[in-house]
């Protein structure tokens, strides 16, 4: 009888390793369910963070146009041409001329297109009136989405123009061009009416 009770552990002793094993495999099924309700939270959260869709109906929402900032708006581009706006409210429609204040803080392949087109239309303006004007730098760009950029860029450039003999002068000038993903097209290129900025004269060559 002593031998048979050395050779079997009590029942308790038995039951001990099936438990441990069913606590585990519980442990186990939980771990993903924890994983997955984490999941489930931070996607929340990411959800919570995005931004709101933006509405293009300004009479809709306060951060739109009210019926006398879009008037002022037409106005404006009816007599600048689209070249000199106020800021406008951020939730813009398509098609809307905005203004472009913070130039000096885009992508320099953006910037380098802005300079590409300036000269572009300058290379035109000097072609169509037989003047030899250089590039300066840019003033002031606005911009309307399309199929690509619509440029309404203000620039300075500084040459000699014949009908002035050796006088060098610099003037502004202001440009539209287009910008596609494959091409650039220059729609007109002139000097700054008479309501913008003066003409800067210099000494002369």
């Amino acid at each position: 009888m002593a031998d048979n009770a050395s050779e079997s552990p009590p029942e308790e002793e038995q039951a001990w390793p099936k438990k441990q094993m069913l606590d585990e495999e519980e442990d186990d099924n939980k771990q993903p369910l924890e994983e997955e309700k984490e999941k489930q939270k931070l996607e929340e959260e990411d959800d919570n963070k995005q931004p709101q869709e933006r509405t293009t109906n300004y009479e809709d929402s306060d951060d739109e146009f009210t019926d006398e900032e879009f008037q002022r708006y037409i106005k404006q581009v009816n007599e600048s041409g689209g070249f000199d706006i106020d800021k406008i409210p951020n939730k813009y429609p398509l098609g809307f001329i905005i203004p472009v204040s913070d130039l000096d803080r885009r992508t320099e392949d953006f910037v380098e297109d802005v300079k590409i087109c300036s000269k572009l239309a300058l290379d035109k303006y000097n072609s169509d009136n037989d003047t030899q004007y250089e590039f300066v730098k840019v003033h002031k760009l606005n911009l309307q989405i399309v199929s690509g950029f619509m440029f309404y860029i203000t620039f300075e450039a500084t040459g000699v123009a014949p009908a002035n003999g050796c006088e060098h002068s610099t003037h502004i000038f202001q440009a539209r061009v287009y910008s596609g993903i494959e091409d650039r097209e220059v729609d007109f290129c002139r000097l700054k009416p008479s309501y913008g900025a003066p003409q800067m004269p210099r000494a002369c060559c």
